[in-house]
C-alpha cells in the first residue's frame, strides 16, 4: 500500500511540476467586433439604477506551454476587468451548476458558432451582447433589463430555455472557465493541457483508493 502511494505522488508530482505547466490567456479587440457597450438595469446589487457595461464575445487565445489555441470567450463577473492583448496567467475554475447552464447557453445562442444560430434574427453582435446578459442573469439571479443595445425579448428566450434544460443532457466539455486577475472568461474550448493531465491523475488516484478498499 505504502509503495502504492508514493507512486501515485511521484506521478501527480510530475504532473503539476512538468515544464508545460504555464497556461495563459489573451483577449483582444479584432474586427468585426461582437461586443459593445450596453446600458442595463438590474435587481439585486443595484436596484433601480442604471449601469453601463461591455458586453459580448470576445476572440481569445489560450496558450498552454505547448500550443496555442484561437476561440472566443464571454466574461463571467460583473465588476472586473481585463486589458485588451494582456496575457494573463490563468487557472481552470471549478464548473458549477451556473456555469454549466451558461456553457449550454453558449452552445446554442452564440451567433457564429451557436445550435440555434440559423433561428436567431437580429446582427450578430446584439446577438453576442444579449447572450452575455443570459449568462450573468443565469450565474448571478439578476433580473436584467437591457436600456440601450441588447433585445430584451431574446433575452427571455435564452433564460427561458436555459432554466428548462437538465444539465444531465449537456456535456460541458468543450468549455473551461479561465480565473485569471483581471475579468475571469468562460472559454469555448476544451479544458487544455496540463490541466486534463492534473484532473486525470486525481481522477486515477481516486479510483485506486477505491479499488484498495474493495480489496480489503
Amino acid at each position: 500500500m505504502r509503495k502504492w502511494i508514493v507512486l501515485m505522488s511521484v506521478f501527480l508530482w510530475v504532473i503539476v511540476a512538468g515544464p508545460a505547466q504555464a497556461l495563459e490567456i489573451s483577449m483582444t479587440n479584432n474586427s468585426p467586433q461582437y461586443w459593445g457597450w450596453m446600458t442595463v438595469a438590474y435587481s439585486g446589487l443595484n436596484e433601480g439604477n442604471e449601469t453601463r457595461v461591455g458586453a459580448g464575445r470576445f476572440y481569445t487565445t489560450v496558450y498552454d506551454g505547448e500550443k496555442e489555441i484561437d476561440t472566443f470567450s464571454y466574461c463571467v463577473e460583473l465588476d472586473d476587468s481585463f486589458g485588451w492583448g494582456t496575457s494573463y496567467e490563468a487557472v481552470v475554475g471549478a464548473f458549477t451548476e451556473p456555469l454549466h447552464r451558461a456553457a449550454w447557453l453558449v452552445s446554442q445562442y452564440d451567433p457564429l458558432t451557436g445550435d440555434k444560430k440559423s433561428l436567431l434574427d437580429g446582427d450578430a453582435k446584439t446577438i453576442a451582447m444579449t447572450l452575455q446578459l443570459a449568462i450573468w442573469q443565469t450565474l448571478y439571479g439578476l433580473d436584467f433589463r437591457p436600456v440601450a443595445g441588447g433585445d430584451i425579448a431574446l433575452l427571455g428566450t435564452m433564460l427561458t430555455a436555459a432554466s428548462e434544460i437538465s444539465i444531465n443532457s449537456f456535456d460541458p466539455s468543450g468549455f473551461f472557465v479561465a480565473e485569471i486577475s483581471g475579468q475571469d472568461q468562460l472559454v469555448a474550448a476544451p479544458v487544455p493541457e496540463p490541466a486534463t493531465m492534473l484532473l486525470m491523475g486525481i481522477g486515477l488516484l481516486g479510483l485506486g483508493v477505491v479499488g484498495r478498499k474493495r480489496l480489503k
